[in-house]
């Protein structure tokens, strides 16, 4: 009997237990456990306590005022952590509790839990899978920010609260249901997601600046018992449909027209359209939102209309196919990193109303000509921040009514005998900057004099004298400046018969 008990005790393998590596407490009545299995084992009753932050990823620690601890006690174990166990006691997920946990696939929040703490779960990049209790009524802002292996997450008809950029940055998430008890969405909630339908119940009386910005195929609907937005097409508005706050970034069309119903384009509305080539912004428009239309990437031009008068910071930043800004003449002040590589702009039109132009605003672009309705000494005034260098060393055309490059028309000698003034008439058109009219007299190709006339806009003719009757050609340039001399038209030339 006992050979045989001996025999079959060889044959069964010995079941070791994981073995503690660190323990503490993590609230008033919860302790934790970290095991050699990676298991991390949450014990007791009550709420976690809420933790710090990890201000950078050299995790160097910022004190937060509010919060009841340090950093979370096993955030030496944070990239080893494979599971983790909450007792059906535990009554809230702390704040920053488990982030950086990038082994962890699994989470089952039990229902003894009605809140997750902000930054829960930040960036756990393996997570897959999360089970959230029907106890549940708050997600806390960043609560599984950059869980990017996320692709779909059930909502339970218990939260009422989804925090600021919740979800933000989990980019393979493409399926998402907002239940009806939900009445708040944070701003930046569901942003760089790649959802394709979401369903705004009634029951939603908030939605935060750009909840769902960068989703790239997104199509919004809202219950028409919504009592404060609505929608069209894909498109989110508020419910007068006087805001535009999120555009239908699957809509096939390449050309739109805002309605003449909105007043205000939200932040980040038509972030990331990257299909757009062409945006009609109405004059009714009087406000348009940081990132408005940052990264549309095929827009070509745009025209700013009179009704605004601050272009806020990054509204076109990374639109790198634009070519050409036309700035309404009531702009008084172009934000920080406005026009931010926009690589393709080689042409900017404003008014004389703007007073500031704030840093970076025209950084990494091809600016090669500023279209300027003000003098040159209304220019000098401008605040023009740090980091301009595009705008400051391209060509500024003052007292612009338009684009166009002036021409010369015709060119014909004049002489007075009685006084003995000799020149040349010249006849212009498209004049629509300030420029300079530079003549040149020569006899058998040797220089006799010069003049330099300035030019102005609306100019349809200019005359050029000379005290000298010794010439037998003449060969009119328009220059930008005597500084710059870039030639703005052909040169014209005529030749005096003996």
């Amino acid at each position: 009997m006992v050979l045989a008990l001996t025999m079959l005790c060889a044959f069964v393998p010995c079941v070791h237990a994981a073995a503690i590596i660190d323990s503490g407490t993590c609230g008033d009545n919860l302790t934790w456990t970290f095991d050699s299995n990676g298991t991390l084992t949450i014990s007791g009753t009550g709420d976690m306590d809420d933790y710090r932050f990890y201000e950078n990823y050299y995790k160097t620690y910022t004190t937060l005022e509010g919060y009841s601890s340090f950093i979370v006690p096993w955030h030496d174990y944070s990239e080893n952590i494979r599971n983790v166990s909450i007792s059906d006691k535990v009554t809230s997920i702390g704040s920053w509790a488990f982030p950086y946990c990038t082994d962890l696939t699994y989470i089952e929040i039990p229902d003894s839990v009605t809140s997750i703490g902000d930054s829960a779960f930040y960036d756990c990049t393996g997570l897959t899978d999360v089970e959230i209790s029907n106890s549940v009524t708050s997600i806390g802002e960043h609560a599984f920010y950059d869980c990017i292996r996320l692709t779909s997450i059930k909502i339970p008809d218990s939260v009422t609260t989804i925090g600021a950029s919740a979800f933000n940055n989990c980019y393979n998430l493409a399926s998402v249901t907002i239940p009806d008890s939900v009445t708040s969405i944070g701003d930046c909630a569901f942003e760089y997601c790649s959802l394709t339908n979401v369903t705004i119940p009634d029951s939603v009386v908030s939605i935060g600046k750009g909840a769902f910005s960068g989703c790239g195929s997104l199509i919004i609907t809202v219950d028409e018992n919504n009592a404060y937005y609505s929608s069209e097409d894909g498109i989110l508005f508020n419910k007068d449909k006087k805001t535009l706050m999120v555009y239908a970034k699957d809509k096939i069309e390449t050309i739109y027209t805002i309605p003449s119903s909105v007043t205000v384009i939200d932040d980040h509305a038509f972030q990331g359209c990257y299909s757009l080539t062409s945006i009609t912004i109405p004059d009714n428009v009087t406000s348009i939102g940081e990132q408005a239309f940052w990264g549309c990437s095929s827009l070509s031009s745009i025209t700013i209309p009179d009704s605004i008068t601050d272009i806020v910071s990054y509204t076109f930043y990374s639109c790198s196919g634009l070519t050409s800004v036309t700035i309404g003449n009531n702009v008084t002040s172009i934000g920080e990193q406005a026009f931010y590589w926009c690589r393709s702009l080689t042409s900017v039109t404003m008014g004389n109303n703007v007073a500031s132009i704030d840093e970076w605003a025209f950084q990494a672009t091809s600016l090669t000509d500023v279209y300027y309705s003000g003098s040159k000494d209304e220019w000098s005034v401008i605040e023009i921040g740090d980091f301009n260098t595009c705008l400051t060393n391209a060509d500024i055309h003052y007292n612009a009514v338009g684009t166009a490059s002036p021409m010369i028309d015709d060119v014909s000698v004049i002489a007075d005998d009685e006084t003995g003034t000799n020149g040349v008439n010249i006849s212009l058109s498209d004049v629509e900057y300030d420029s300079q009219l530079i003549t040149v007299f020569t006899k058998d190709g040797r220089l006799t004099e010069n003049a330099i006339t300035d030019k102005s806009a609306g100019d349809k003719s200019k005359t050029s004298e000379t005290t000298s009757d010794s010439f037998n050609e003449v060969k009119v340039f328009i220059w930008n400046s005597i500084e710059g001399m870039k030639p703005l038209c052909e040169a014209e030339s005529i030749t005096i018969e003996e």
